[in-house]
């Protein structure tokens, strides 16, 4: 685990996503980038987001889950609309896989 403060160190990130339809089954997600260290789980998502694409969903009330290394640390609500951390502090480990879990709106 990697706590500690580190300004301005870029880290590698594989990031993948769940797919949103059967025509976005057509190429893979998984992508590494890199990121400037952030242990301020709001601000590391939106760093990533800067750099890896997440589509844009008709309607509302869908939800992304960003899991790091398999810990729910935030959720995306809407189309980047809101951002709620369910973390205080992100816990890094030597590598990292961010996965970005779709949850469709609830009828």
């Amino acid at each position: 685990m990697v706590t500690e403060r580190k300004e301005n160190v870029l880290i590698n990130i594989i990031v993948d996503r769940d797919s949103v339809c059967m025509g976005d089954d057509t190429e893979p997600h998984k992508k590494m980038i890199k990121v400037t260290y952030s242990l301020d789980p709001i601000v590391f998502i939106k760093r990533v987001i800067a750099q890896y694409d997440i589509p844009t969903i008709a309607g509302v009330g869908h939800i992304w889950d960003c899991l790091l290394n398999g810990k729910l640390i935030v959720s995306i609500k809407g189309n980047s609309i809101e951002f709620k951390p369910r973390v205080t502090v992100i816990d890094y480990q030597e590598n990292n896989e961010l996965f970005f879990q779709y949850n469709s709106a609830i009828r």
